[in-house]
């Protein structure tokens, strides 16, 4: 709902970031402007865009030459992947089902598929 509550507002931003040749996405409330170079003069522009709608923004993110986690995925060398924290997931969720009594196996086996199908769903995007 938060995304079509201020549907013109985010086609404001796209049309600013695309004349500007910048990569824009919004996931629910998440808004990330990507680019070789993003100016801070246009990321003020966009602030004055949030704020002229009475939103407000509550953390502002900055990853230069590294590795970026945008809306739980991580882009490296323009390349998505699961974060760590996905893969580390995965380790122990199978490690306790290698452990697990019959009355746990239903949800971890569910667990594991729920984790796997993230991460291939992420690779899946490359």
């Amino acid at each position: 709902m938060a995304y079509f509550a201020y549907y013109d507002l985010w086609e404001r931003i796209a049309a600013f970031c695309k004349e500007r040749g910048y990569t824009f996405t919004v996931y629910i409330d998440d808004v990330t402007i990507s680019g070789t170079r993003v100016p801070k003069a246009d990321i003020w522009e966009v602030r004055k865009m949030i704020h002229g709608m009475g939103l407000r923004y509550h953390k502002e993110k900055t990853f230069v030459d590294q590795p970026a986690e945008i809306t739980g995925v991580v882009v490296r060398d323009g390349e998505l992947l699961a974060p760590f924290r996905q893969h580390k997931k995965m380790h122990e969720a199978r490690a306790r089902l290698a452990k697990a009594t019959d009355n746990d196996r239903d949800a971890l086996l569910g667990r594991v598929a729920g984790i796997e199908g993230q991460i291939q769903q992420i690779a899946a995007k490359n």
